[in-house]
């Protein structure tokens, strides 16, 4: 039996059964099934076993807490589902369903919220991609990993600032002036260095928005702006923000996402089957609209490039995707990649690979 109601509605769900389940668990025990534990006052401590064989590892068990962390080198630390997950080489909530049938919570209890799995998103899969040790920092640690830059801030501002005018109505002051009030509006000087580097780029991003303003239409009328999504596709949950979707003049609609960089436009024969999977299917199974185009709006080069899709298409790329999501569900190690982002990240000291 699938469960009724929204991803959100069944995330709820799923947190109530998931605290539900350790309420009837205890750490120790479960560890101790598959390691031994010995008692050292207020916790207790064992060999960690997620590093090589013969290579000793001391593992820390605080029964007061519900948490274990390896003592030695941080590979790993969580809850008692954290353990079995890693253990296993399966996903967290599998670890939680693993345990509930061994606390005999009855099957058709299980299965009312079986199909609800975390939420997967673009940006993760994309770091898992370019850096699995990076991800391990970003999302499972929930350490930052990037430096604050003034290059965030800029995206940010002109993102913010098209977002703003887009919801203008458009017998309202949909002006050049206007697009580059809401870029002052949304500025921020996070991330500069001097006034000089600030003033530089304020300038560059107001040419972005000049070019913009002056090769595309300023009275379009997005049915969306800045839209969050969630939705199931396959065996997954997909979650993300479409920056813009509007509806063509042949009553289809059309996604229209920002890119900032030079870079991007120059890596932009590329096509990222990955990302437009996520648009396609957020503005089609979240929003309910009949998708065609895909676009990429570069705006440094001021260059504009649409991909044309349909359900077909999609579909014959899904298996890429779930592939790609059980690499990262069962992954143990986290090794690091090397990659052209490795300068910016703030665990390069910590970094095997640049030691």
């Amino acid at each position: 039996m699938s469960p009724k109601g929204s991803h959100r509605e069944l995330h709820t769900q799923w947190l109530e059964f998931e605290e539900a389940v350790r309420s009837h668990i205890d750490i120790v025990d479960v560890i101790k099934e598959h390691i031994t534990l010995i008692e050292k006052g207020r916790h207790y401590e064992g060999e960690c076993p997620f590093h090589e064989v013969g290579v000793k590892k001391r593992i820390n068990v605080s029964p007061s807490r519900q948490w274990f962390a390896c003592m030695s080198d941080g590979c790993a630390n969580g809850d008692a589902f954290d353990f079995i997950a890693r253990l296993k080489g399966i996903s967290k909530n599998e670890a939680v369903r693993l345990l509930a049938r061994k606390i005999g919570i009855p099957e058709e209890r299980i299965k009312t919220i079986d199909d609800y799995e975390e939420a997967i998103s673009y940006s993760m899969l994309k770091t898992f991609q370019q850096c699995p040790l990076r991800f391990k920092y970003r999302y499972i640690k929930g350490i930052p990993d990037e430096r604050p830059t003034f290059y965030l801030a800029v995206g940010r501002a002109i993102h913010a600032a098209l977002a703003s005018f887009f919801q203008i109505p458009i017998t309202g002051q949909r002006t050049r002036d206007e697009l580059l009030g809401l870029l002052h509006k949304h500025w921020s000087r996070y991330g500069f260095s001097t006034k000089e580097e600030e003033q530089d780029w304020l300038a560059r991003s107001e040419e972005m928005l000049i070019n913009y303003y002056n090769t595309h239409d300023s009275m379009a009328e997005p049915v969306a702006v800045e839209q969050d999504f969630s939705c199931r596709v396959g065996g997954l949950v997909l979650k993300g923000r479409l920056d813009r979707v509007d509806k063509t003049i042949d009553g289809s609609y059309e996604v229209i996402d920002y890119k900032i960089g030079r870079e991007d436009f120059d890596r932009a024969n590329k096509s990222d089957d990955l990302q437009l999977l996520f648009y396609y299917y957020g503005a089609t199974r979240a929003l309910g609209l009949p998708i065609t185009k895909l676009t990429n709006e570069y705006l440094a080069a001021n260059e504009t490039v649409t991909h044309s899709v349909d359900e077909g298409k999609m579909t014959n790329k899904i298996s890429i995707l779930e592939e790609l999501v059980r690499d990262l569900r069962s992954t143990t190690s986290f090794k690091p990649r090397r990659n052209e982002f490795c300068g910016d990240c703030l665990i390069r000291p910590k970094c095997p690979t640049f030691r």
